[in-house]
């Protein structure tokens, strides 16, 4: 009965397909249908795509970030970086951009903010930082808490500071497998007819391969 009266209800008030906090910042980004951004978190020059969800008190900077992906709170994607080899590592120097209210620079000198992307179906746990330049393949988990300096495979488990190999979650032909087909890209019907084949892997390996 509660599902014939929420599929009623749906009918007659769809659900919004954003879920965007009052108290999110959101900067030149280009934000999907079917992603929720949570309270206090702050977005610069992104694209997020759909069915991706923030926790909260997210900061996501120059970045990709594929479908169905699941980001913890207090996760930092794109962290800054600063050169280690100038007489300073301030951006006054460096950086037009005037970060603390002032510049001496002319020009951009040192690439602050390279691109990071992050894949499809990729799980970072709450309090973990992808610095910028770094690639998450699709499938791929970061554990809680973890500091990301290097790229992430597909279908791989990392975690630490910094991150490194935990496990493979599939065998390697189960990865190109599922690389192949790409699922996250099917159409939202079949994804609904076929969500139950989604909790066995065993079934959904004979079902599509």
């Amino acid at each position: 009965m509660k599902s014939i009266l929420r599929k009623i209800y749906r009918t007659f008030i769809p659900l919004p397909k954003k879920k965007i906090s009052s108290s999110a910042t959101i900067d030149k980004c280009e934000i999907n249908d079917f992603v929720k951004i949570s309270q206090h978190s702050y977005f610069y020059k992104s694209i997020i795509q759909s069915y991706t969800y923030f926790a909260g008190f997210n900061s996501v900077m120059n970045a990709r970030i594929g479908k169905f992906c699941s980001i913890g709170d207090y996760s930092i994607i794109g962290a800054g970086n600063h050169p280690i080899d100038f007489i300073s590592t301030s951006p006054v120097f460096y950086s037009p951009n005037a970060q603390c209210g002032v510049t001496f620079s002319d020009d951009t000198y040192f690439e602050e903010m390279k691109e990071t992307i992050v894949g499809n179906d990729v799980w970072i746990g709450a309090y973990s930082m992808i610095m910028c330049g770094v690639t998450i393949g699709d499938g791929a988990i970061i554990a809680t808490g973890s500091f990301v300096n290097k790229d992430v495979e597909p279908y791989t488990i990392v975690g630490g500071t910094p991150a490194k190999l935990i496990r493979q979650r599939f065998n390697s032909d189960e990865i190109n497998q599922l690389l192949v087909l790409k699922w996250w890209d099917k159409p939202e019907q079949w994804l609904r007819e076929n969500f139950k084949y989604f909790h066995n892997k065993s079934e959904f390996i004979s079902k599509f391969f």
